[in-house]
């Protein structure tokens, strides 16, 4: 089974990398502490459920990079390290063979360190693994093409986050609110809208030129 790992649209395989495992891509999220009250005579504990809130997604990807010889090792890692680096979250998508991608908005809190590096005839390797952090891991995933005008009308209590796909990124919030993403490229392209956020505060009214890629996910 082949799986297809990409950072801001650039594969894993074009900085010599493989995936060997991963945590954290498909596991349920870690509930945060909710309020609690014990009373001395009373078994357990009374807890407040009523708006259960989730801490961040953490993914751990292990990975091996290949390169020809030692330059073109440290070409790589700088080149892989450079997208995590940028301003804002990145886009990570994974997907399996021709099936729907899982797209994440993540950042990466320290630098990739190589655990492990040796080298067979010319070509050098080395193990890491990358640690990645989705801060708003509740998300609604769209589609949109390439060449096409999309428009979303939402309801949003509290702020949500539009990630359009194409690195730009819009703050909606407001009754009945109407946005609108220009994409560019060709038709043949796809972009993956991710809206993060309070998602039960949140109510989808129309969309044009968008399809739904994934409902709600946890």
């Amino acid at each position: 089974m082949s799986v297809i790992y990409s950072i801001n649209g650039v594969l894993f395989s074009q900085f010599g990398v493989i995936v060997s495992g991963s945590d954290g891509i498909l596991d349920g999220l870690e509930l945060k502490d909710p309020f609690t009250v014990e009373w001395p005579d009373a078994h357990g504990e009374v807890v407040d459920l009523t708006r259960p809130r989730y801490k961040p997604r953490q993914i751990k990807l292990d990975c091996c990079l290949v390169a020809t010889d030692e330059v073109d090792f440290v070409s790589k890692v700088n080149a892989m390290e450079a997208q995590f680096l940028k301003s804002e979250t990145q886009r990570l998508s994974i997907s399996v063979l021709s099936a729907k991608p899982m797209v994440y908005e993540i950042y990466m809190r320290s630098g990739i360190s190589i655990k492990k590096k040796w080298r067979q005839g010319k070509k050098m390797f080395g193990q890491f693994t990358l640690e990645l952090t989705e801060p708003q891991p509740i998300k609604y995933t769209l589609v949109g093409a390439g060449a096409t005008t999309a428009t979303i009308t939402i309801t949003a209590v509290t702020p949500v986050k539009l990630h359009w796909g194409d690195g730009s990124v819009t703050i909606a919030q407001g009754t009945n609110q109407t946005y609108t993403h220009n994409y560019g490229g060709s038709s043949g392209v796809l972009y993956y809208l991710i809206i993060a956020g309070e998602l039960e505060r949140f109510t989808e009214h129309s969309k044009t030129n968008l399809t739904v890629l994934w409902p709600r996910l946890y």
